[in-house]
């Protein structure tokens, strides 16, 4: 709804492709069932052509996908791959780890050589007056983004808040509030949780709100200090609502 182009991707079932994983070591190769559809191009030849509108011509852009994996995995589980279909990749050793001393550091070997601070500072924040709130958006563990809805259902649009806060705003557990920052609100349900520390207000990042939206709707996209994403630093004020679950539906979608 929002875009200004919409590229033609093609499934998983119209393209050649190699599959990993988030939580076991083998590597599975896709084999298209059928060719793409209409103008539809994977993902690499689709890099491909915006490298070449942009002049680039690193080598690297060009090379062939699978001579890439080929270079990455030993060669034993290339082959296998090509031929059963999957492969077992090598999982590293466990008392092994990829820092100077081989241990779990505590704190950073190469820090102290560098100077710097051994742990790190938390950054001191001060929310506005005027938005008094920190909003923490994560992700919950059954999703990936908006993904597996369809699996699970939507994810209740529910906001956990400190009790102590809940109780200096008069609210109690199942009140529809409002989230408002600086750049647009959202309603959602509030629940007290002895987890959520004062001053700070937690939500699950994908859900869909009691009025129609995303969560996204409000976060912030600035900077933060180190130059990263500031999601987490999104301040907010949080307003208390005099309506039912009924009249909701209606805001909702109408």
């Amino acid at each position: 709804m929002l875009a200004d182009l919409i590229l033609p991707a093609p499934t998983w079932l119209e393209k050649e492709d190699i599959i990993t994983s988030y939580f076991h070591n083998y590597i599975v190769l896709n084999k298209k069932v059928i060719n793409p559809l209409g103008e539809s191009i994977s993902e690499v030849d689709l890099m491909r052509k915006i490298t070449e509108r942009l002049e680039i011509s690193q080598k690297d852009i060009y090379e062939d996908p699978f001579l890439a994996v080929k270079k990455a995995i030993r060669k034993t589980a290339f082959e296998e791959m090509m031929s059963k279909g999957y492969a077992e990749l090598p999982l590293k050793p466990k008392d092994k780890y990829q820092t100077p001393t081989g241990k779990i550091e505590f704190y950073s070997i190469t820090a102290k050589k560098l100077g710097y601070n051994l742990l790190p500072e938390p950054i001191k924040i001060n929310p506005p007056k005027d938005y008094p709130f920190i909003l923490v958006s994560s992700a919950s563990p059954k999703y990936t983004h908006t993904r597996f809805e369809d699996v699970y259902g939507f994810i209740p649009p529910i906001l956990l808040m400190s009790p102590k806060d809940m109780r200096k705003l008069n609210l109690k557990d199942g009140n529809i509030v409002i989230v408002e920052s600086k750049l647009g609100r959202v309603m959602l349900r509030a629940k007290g949780s002895n987890k959520i520390p004062q001053g700070i207000v937690f939500t699950f990042r994908s859900y869909k709100t009691l009025d129609g939206k995303r969560i996204n709707e409000i976060t912030t996209d600035e900077l933060n200090e180190f130059e990263g994403a500031s999601i987490n630093t999104t301040y907010v004020r949080i307003l208390g609502v005099n309506i039912n679950s009924k009249n909701i539906l209606n805001i909702a979608f109408h």
